[in-house]
């Protein structure tokens, strides 16, 4: 997903610590850039109205994952005495684009009459607890785990990730059919850090070399996230509140989904000639740039939505195309952003 690293020179074998997690790899594995591309466009998708969506909603879990992947690398490259410092530095990477992206879109998408009308609790909760423009709850979700990750890492092992993939269904289950009917819960949504430990507790496996992939379980998650839109159609009809990730398809498709394809820690790298062929270059380029994707594409898809550039009701066509725009806009945006030394509000 979105990966939000600090370099740091590197640190001599620690007593303990599986010598592979101490450095980088001399080669990369692009299955970790792959994922992110694919999600990040998933998330566009989303937003921009794509029919049958709620089948992209793996997008998430994957970012999360694979946010957990890179961050367990990271920590374990460090001593415990660095990790206060360390969990600051990326907290406070997290917390400057979601101040400057929330800003800007709350000037753009809310007017002066919609402020006027707004109860206090509602812009702590919903402007800026999550619901202020489409994407922000994310950060809140990382906000949470990035403090509680220090911690979190030292139950995950060969046995327990099996656990917390099985509590995680059953919570996320629990949670969907019984427990949204609650307003209290269903305000809340899926903003809590504990609908999203399983897919910590994975990342944090796979940057470990645990479990091994099994390619056959892309079966299992395509079949699962292709009954995603029925499922919660029929939730909607008694429940608007539920969220989509909270699906149990949804959950059972993600979990199938990364460990099928899922990056691992000592993955085989990709050969040379293929790292020459131009698809692969701009896969590889999407993915490594996905978080200004993510915080940029309302700009572009709101603000075609809104001012009836590419109407809700559009053509699949159109929105394909607006999906195709909002990415390439987005990137553009970042390049700029970059050249004027602004790329920490884009996480760079």
């Amino acid at each position: 997903m979105i990966k939000l690293e600090v370099n740091s020179k590197p640190l001599t074998p620690r007593r303990g610590v599986p010598a592979p997690l101490l450095g980088r790899s001399e080669h990369r594995d692009s299955r970790s850039d792959y994922f992110k591309a694919g999600a990040i466009v998933a998330v566009v998708g989303i937003h921009a109205g794509l029919p049958y969506s709620t089948a992209l909603r793996f997008c998430v879990p994957a970012f999360i994952v694979i946010w957990a992947f890179h961050f367990e690398r990271a920590l374990s490259r460090r001593s415990p005495r660095e990790f206060l410092s360390y969990v600051a530095q990326r907290f406070v990477r997290l917390l400057v684009p979601y101040m400057f992206w929330t800003a800007l879109y709350l000037l753009l998408f809310r007017s002066a009459f919609e402020w006027k009308r707004m109860p206090i609790h509602t812009i702590i909760g919903g402007a800026l607890g999550g619901y202020g423009w489409p994407g922000q709850y994310f950060f809140v979700i990382l906000f949470q785990l990035t403090l509680l990750m220090p911690f979190l890492r030292r139950w995950v092992n060969p046995r327990s990730v099996w656990i917390s993939l099985a509590a995680g269904l059953l919570l996320n289950t629990i949670a969907y059919y019984l427990l949204f009917s609650n307003w209290v819960v269903s305000g809340l949504g899926d903003r809590l850090f504990i609908y999203w430990l399983s897919y910590v507790f994975m990342g944090v496996a796979f940057a470990r070399g645990y479990p091994r992939a099994v390619p056959a379980l892309v079966i299992v998650a395509l079949i699962s996230l292709l009954a995603a839109p029925s499922e919660l159609g029929e939730m909607m009809i008694t429940n608007r509140r539920v969220s989509p990730y909270l699906l149990p398809t949804v959950t059972v498709g993600s979990f199938a989904l990364l460990l099928a394809l899922g990056p691992r820690l000592g993955a085989v790298a990709a050969p040379a000639h293929q790292h020459d062929h131009l698809l692969h270059k701009a896969v590889v380029f999407v993915g490594q740039r996905s978080l200004v994707i993510f915080v940029a594409n309302p700009l572009f898809v709101e603000g075609a939505l809104r001012n009836s550039f590419a109407p809700r009701s559009a053509l699949l066509s159109g929105k394909i195309a607006l999906v195709g725009i909002a990415v390439v806009g987005s990137l553009i945006l970042g390049g700029i952003l970059r050249r004027l030394k602004l790329g920490v509000l884009v996480g760079r």
